[in-house]
C-alpha cells in the first residue's frame, strides 16, 4: 500500500472525475469541446470519499478549478480536503 495506512484512490481516477465534472460543466456534456485539462495533486482519495471539483470561469474558454475530498468514514464530513489545487482548463466556447 506504499506507505498508506489503508488502499487509497488511484490518482488517474481522481483525476478523472474532476475531468467529468468539468466536461459536464463548461464542455456541455461533449468531452471533445475540453482542449487543456491540468492540476496538481495535493493529497490521497480513500474509498467512501465524495468528491467535489469546485470551478470559477476566469475568462472565455478558460476556468480554474479545485477538487476537494470529504466524507471520511469517522469524519462529521465537515472538513473537505484538497485533493487537486491549481487546476486550468481551457474549453470550446
Amino acid at each position: 500500500m506504499a506507505g498508506f495506512p489503508k488502499p487509497i484512490l488511484h490518482g488517474l481516477c481522481t483525476y478523472g472525475v474532476s475531468g467529468r465534472a468539468l466536461v459536464a460543466e463548461l464542455g456541455g456534456g461533449v468531452a471533445a469541446n475540453i482542449t487543456s485539462i491540468a492540476a496538481r495533486f495535493t493529497s490521497p482519495v480513500f474509498p467512501g470519499e465524495t468528491l467535489t471539483t469546485l470551478i470559477w470561469r476566469t475568462e472565455p474558454g478558460k476556468a480554474v478549478y479545485r477538487t476537494e475530498a470529504s466524507g471520511l468514514a469517522g469524519s462529521d464530513g465537515s472538513e473537505a480536503r484538497v485533493v487537486l489545487d491549481d487546476g486550468a482548463v481551457e474549453y470550446v466556447v
